[in-house]
């Protein structure tokens, strides 16, 4: 259970940033982006509930982390927000394609590692500088962060994440305390906001294509290996084929694509921190624990 709960965790504090801010740089606007969030938590949530229970795998789904640090490179596509929906239309069709095409799959895996590392660094480079840079104009605010994110990753790397993201949100209530603000509860509650697609050959060609290639060469391919050096072969054409169908689905609410065998992590694919390897019939309710995590 501690597994699933820190793999939900680790998940989501670790990408949410991320993808705010490739949503809002194609287009979004703030409630959009927000429906956006949370269109693509809740399907990866039931997507790792069907494919976990199913597989008996612990197999997940996970945001595609790169893809969405990559939106922010090109900037608002042509056709704006619209036309950004209509390319992560067109990147939930190309993994359902991959999962019917066999062959193009295989192809998908002789992406030299080096080129898709390369490509991952290039798009992760901003964002992981971003906050040295703001240690420099907002001190205050940023240095007990990745203070409490060094101490952590220490002593308790797995709840490094989680535990610099409290202090954050710490740090922010103390600020709006200290100035007065307050803040209405009802304008805390997400809602999905419905956007009708647009399609535009530059934001397929622009967008769609670069976010499919970078997040299977840099997520799902390495993930399948994670999978495997546990002993377990990932489910790849059920995999393939709930990623896809979810990313088209929610894509109307801002769902940006979901990457499949990304996240056996430590804690969820074999070891426990108490007790060490368990039976491997049991491990893929550490991802059916996780949804609950995740939907919440």
């Amino acid at each position: 259970m501690v597994a699933g709960i820190v793999t939900a965790l680790m998940g989501f504090t670790s990408s949410f940033a991320v993808v705010l801010a490739g949503l809002r740089a194609v287009g979004a606007g703030p409630a959009q982006a927000a429906s956006g969030l949370l269109a693509l938590t809740l399907a990866v949530g039931l997507g790792v509930l069907v494919l976990a229970w199913r597989s008996r795998v612990p197999v997940t789904l996970a945001r595609s982390t790169p893809g969405a640090a990559l939106l922010a490179a090109p900037g608002t596509p042509d056709g704006g927000w619209p036309a950004a929906v209509g390319a992560f239309i067109g990147t939930g069709l190309l993994p359902a394609l991959t999962g019917i095409v066999p062959a193009l799959g295989r192809l998908m895996t002789r992406i030299p590692a080096s080129l898709a590392q390369a490509m991952l660094a290039g798009v992760l480079l901003q964002p992981c500088l971003a906050p040295f840079k703001a240690l420099g104009t907002v001190p205050t605010f940023v240095a007990p962060v990745i203070l409490c994110w060094l101490v952590m990753m220490n002593f308790a790397p797995r709840w490094a994440v989680p535990g610099a993201l409290l202090v954050a949100l710490g740090v922010i209530g103390i600020s709006l305390a200290s100035a007065g603000t307050s803040l209405d509860p009802g304008a805390l509650m997400t809602a999905l906001t419905w956007t009708t697609p647009a399609f535009s050959l530059q934001a397929m060609a622009g967008t769609a294509v670069p976010l499919f290639v970078v997040t299977m060469a840099s997520q799902n391919v390495p993930g399948v290996a994670v999978l495997r050096s546990f002993g377990y072969e990932t489910p790849w054409r059920p995999a393939m084929l709930v990623t896809g169908a979810g990313t088209v689905v929610g894509a109307p609410f801002g769902c940006l694509f979901r990457c499949p065998g990304v996240g056996c992590q430590p804690g969820a694919g074999g070891y426990f921190p108490h007790g060490g390897f368990r039976p491997r019939f049991r491990r893929y309710r550490v991802r059916v624990l996780g949804t609950a995590g995740r939907g919440l």
